[in-house]
């Protein structure tokens, strides 16, 4: 048995660049394929940055303002009108980011109900537990918005899960005041 020739080796090399070659073709194909698609999302995602974060702050902030003042003996002023105003922004841009970001919906739409909810409290210090579980609702919201823009693809299945539990723990909040538990009422 002869040992290799240099016809054979320049065979086997040519062989060797051409399959690392469609290799590299294939990588480039999928690379901006992905590339692509992380584009798509967060142009889908840039115009509606701008109202959900000054809706999301405008609902929580004003929440917190009525809470304190309820809580004060103070009227709530102005806080809790521009927290509805607010929250009703929220619900419109909830509706058009729907599929953008799954799994914000339910957070995103027990935002929308704190200023009511709050105000029911009217200054009650049980009030304080709800607002503590709408802030981390709020935290959790925002940076998986960040992260999503950032990466340029939908939440994960488990920011989805840690966002429905964030939420169901602010309903429970809510729902306790009357003696309920809100995560019963959710629909599957």
């Amino acid at each position: 048995m002869p040992g290799l020739t240099t016809q054979d080796a320049t065979l086997i090399a040519s062989g060797i660049a051409a399959a690392a070659s469609v290799a590299k073709l294939l990588a480039d194909a999928l690379s901006a394929r992905g590339a692509a698609t992380r584009a798509a999302h967060r142009t889908v995602l840039r115009s509606h940055l701008p109202v959900l974060a000054t809706s999301i702050h405008g609902v929580l902030a004003g929440a917190v303002l009525v809470h304190r003042r309820l809580k004060e003996d103070k009227a709530p002023g102005n806080a809790l009108e521009n927290a509805q105003l607010a929250a009703t922004a929220l619900k419109q841009v909830r509706l058009e980011i729907k599929y953008a970001l799954p799994g914000l919906d339910e957070p995103l739409r027990t935002l929308t109900r704190a200023p009511d909810w709050i105000a029911t409290y009217k200054g009650d210090l049980s009030g304080d537990g709800l607002i503590e579980c709408l802030q981390r609702l709020s935290q959790l919201v925002d940076r998986t918005i960040t992260l999503s823009y950032r990466r340029g693809r939908p939440p994960s299945r488990w920011e989805q899960r840690r966002l429905a539990r964030a939420a169901i723990r602010a309903r429970n909040a809510w729902g306790s005041r009357f003696g309920r538990d809100a995560a019963s009422e959710l629909e599957p």
